[in-house]
């Protein structure tokens, strides 16, 4: 049964590794690399756990999916990085999809403000975000922000980073 655990790994680190390929390259993470992964998230932990793991894999499914989609729906997140995640969580189950959602977000933070950083503009960026803070507290209309302007983050590294932190030191950093 161990082979199912480390032909889920295989999946996992390829998929993640053409995604962030085609994120960083094309801006895109695609259907091809995504669904079929799903798949194989469900297929190998049925055939591992029987039915046990076939509800894990839904559940992981559910949990990559439903935790990122206010973002997507704001239209912070793409489509498919919220499925990116999903696969993520058919292939990891449950408990390590969670983990994975919660370090990719510290990672996606991070990697923003080093992006920033490098480009010298972490300062008016945190600026923008204090101003907006306090004129919301005051019930203030926002002004139009100057400085950086949006660009888009490659987030299947942040979603690979996160995934790997989270199998590797995801206790530690988010508890449980």
């Amino acid at each position: 049964m161990l082979l199912y655990w480390w032909l889920r790994l295989g999946v996992l680190a390829l998929c993640l590794g053409i995604s962030v390929y085609t994120d960083v390259t094309q801006g895109k993470i695609r259907n091809l690399v995504t669904l079929p992964g799903i798949v194989a998230g469900l297929i190998l932990s049925t055939l591992q756990s029987g039915t046990p793991g076939t509800w894990d894999s839904l559940l992981g499914l559910a949990v990559g999916v439903a935790l990122p989609l206010p973002l997507f729906a704001i239209r912070q997140l793409g489509g498919g990085d919220v499925k990116l995640l999903g696969l993520v969580g058919a292939l990891l189950g449950r408990d390590l999809a969670l983990r994975s959602v919660l370090c990719t977000a510290l990672c996606g933070g991070l990697l923003a403000c080093l992006l920033l950083l490098l480009r010298r503009k972490l300062l008016v960026a945190l600026r923008n975000m204090g101003r907006s803070f306090l004129l919301r507290a005051l019930g203030a209309d926002l002004p139009p922000a100057d400085g950086p302007e949006k660009q888009a983050l490659p987030y299947a590294v942040a979603i690979a980073l996160g995934t790997l932190l989270a199998l590797t030191a995801g206790r530690w950093v988010v508890g449980s």
